[in-house]
């Protein structure tokens, strides 16, 4: 298709970024409430239903990726499948208008347009040629056999066989043609081939771009987590120093430690803000929230981390901080050992090239020696 054909996407989504300045600057002005402050209710129901079904037992792998893929972002799954929804819809509403625009645009060029393609050998000499009568002769024969004819027998047919049904319809109508007869056939042919393609629909490349634009969010957690990993292993650091630090000084209340972690926690706010919404929940024991958590995280330090909580939260506060501390020591440690090795390593690579050296130098003097003397001599 032309690249005019898809001018159209830039004043609609012009007109759409407009739209949506305008609704929220009107939100700010008169205070509009948001969608999830008016029905809240929905929302948290519509959370909890997909909390369930994914958690169910033919869905529990699926889960657990998801938990893991967005374990560093601030949305759930339920937004997220809600942020799919929204992205399917808008592609095959695009896709649909696409193809509209083309087709009304195609149509218009073949029935509004008299230099039409052809083929090289039936050129033919514009003199005394009535232009409009000749477009209005080859758009009536086209119209015939459109109206005789379906697009689905016409994409059937061959060559020959349309341009053989063009010319039964110049003979019925009775038609004097204002340009040779080969080359008004040939011209009807090829409208009539390229109003046919016009609405055809390829099915292959619209399934791979709506599979492709449904898998957006998810290739774009794939970057996020990859460039996050690093800055997520400090946040976590962070966090175990703000509960040794809030928990030091007591009376120590879970909660409110809680929530200081939450507002000052940027990869971990969600998981967070879950276990609060939990413990808020009286039908909940308080010590099933964690196992979910735990039996789904890969990652150690993060397990060890919910773990904590957990002891935090249902046994002994001050246990869990002795343990984070534990921890820290620990890690400081495995630090030292680490660098410990890379140093030793360092040490070998250095050592190895000196001999390396030592070699390469050695036989650089020897070998111009020994090719001087006549070594025959001493056999």
């Amino acid at each position: 298709m032309e690249l005019y054909s898809y001018y159209f996407v830039l004043p609609l989504t012009f007109t759409f970024v407009l739209v949506v300045a305008y609704l929220f600057s009107k939100a700010r002005r008169f205070k509009i409430k948001k969608i999830s402050d008016i029905n809240r209710n929905f929302y948290e129901k519509y959370c909890d239903c997909i909390t369930r079904i994914f958690k169910g037992k033919n869905l529990v792998r699926i889960n657990q990726f998801y938990i893991q893929q967005l374990r560093f972002t601030k949305i759930n799954l339920a937004d997220l499948l809600a942020i799919k929804a929204i992205i399917l819809i808008i592609t095959i509403v695009l896709i649909l208008s696409i193809r509209e625009t083309n087709i009304d645009i195609i149509t218009k060029k073949i029935i509004g347009t008299f230099e039409y393609k052809y083929d090289a050998v039936y050129e033919y000499s514009r003199k005394n040629v009535d232009i409009e009568k000749a477009l209005n002769q080859e758009i009536t024969l086209l119209d015939t056999l459109l109206s005789t004819k379906t697009i689905g027998e016409i994409r059937e047919l061959s060559k020959g066989e349309i341009k053989a049904a063009i010319r039964a319809h110049i003979k019925s109508l009775a038609l004097e043609m204002e340009i040779p007869e080969i080359t008004a056939i040939n011209k009807v042919y090829h409208r009539a081939i390229d109003y046919v393609l016009a609405r055809e629909i390829n099915a292959k490349r619209v399934i791979l771009i709506i599979i492709f634009c449904y898998s957006i969010p998810e290739i774009a957690l794939f970057i996020f987590n990859f460039f996050s990993v690093k800055n997520a292993k400090k946040e976590l650091r962070f966090l175990k120093r703000l509960i040794i630090l809030n928990g030091s000084i007591e009376p120590v209340n879970f909660m409110e430690l809680l929530s200081i972690l939450i507002s000052k926690s940027k990869y971990y706010s969600v998981t967070l803000k879950e276990i609060q919404k939990l413990n808020y929940k009286n039908s909940i024991d308080s010590k099933v929230i964690y196992l979910d958590l735990v039996s789904n995280c890969k990652d150690i330090d993060v397990k060890l981390f919910y773990e904590k909580l957990d002891q935090a939260n249902n046994y002994n506060f001050s246990q869990a901080i002795k343990n984070i501390k534990s921890e820290f020591y620990i890690e400081k440690r495995r630090d030292i050992r680490a660098v410990k090795k890379q140093m030793e390593l360092i040490n070998a690579i250095g050592i190895i090239g000196c001999f390396l050296i030592i070699a390469i130098m050695t036989m650089y003097m020897l070998v111009p020696w020994l090719f001087a003397y006549d070594m025959s001599q001493f056999v």
